[in-house]
């Protein structure tokens, strides 16, 4: 799929072992965010007013692994460690169409073990070359 189709953020933290992108439906695909996609995720989370000070201090989930240090009998602790940002986290469900294949992306959804969470819809619009929410 192109760099600029209309897609939806899946907010949970996964770890995905599978080869990218797949298809769930037709003309949708599940695959790791690129980096426009990134830069508007980061941009909304930033301005909305959720994790606000995490993605503006560059302290965004997806973008850390949490490994062990310490680990005794009587303790175990973790520190956060940077993550590449080939390896980052963001996943999204790219799909051309308007807002109605989301529901078809829900109900798709319903299918799987884990319960995924589609946190923000960006819809492009082709006529402008904007992404909306």
């Amino acid at each position: 799929m192109s760099e600029n189709t209309s897609f939806a953020f899946v907010a949970n933290l996964l770890n995905v072992n599978c080869n990218l992108p797949f298809k769930v439906i037709e003309d949708c695909y599940f695959q790791k965010a690129n980096f426009i996609q990134i830069d508007q995720i980061k941009n909304y989370f930033s301005d909305s007013g959720h994790f606000s000070q995490l993605f503006r201090a560059n302290l965004s989930p997806y973008e850390f692994v949490y490994v062990e240090y310490t680990n005794t009998h009587q303790e175990k602790s973790f520190k956060g460690q940077q993550l590449e940002p080939h390896n980052w986290k963001y996943y999204v469900l790219n799909f051309d169409g308007d807002t109605s294949k989301i529901y078809d992306l829900i109900k798709a959804a319903n299918l799987l073990e884990i319960e995924l969470q589609f946190g923000l819809q960006f819809i492009y619009s082709k006529e402008i070359k904007i992404f909306g929410i």
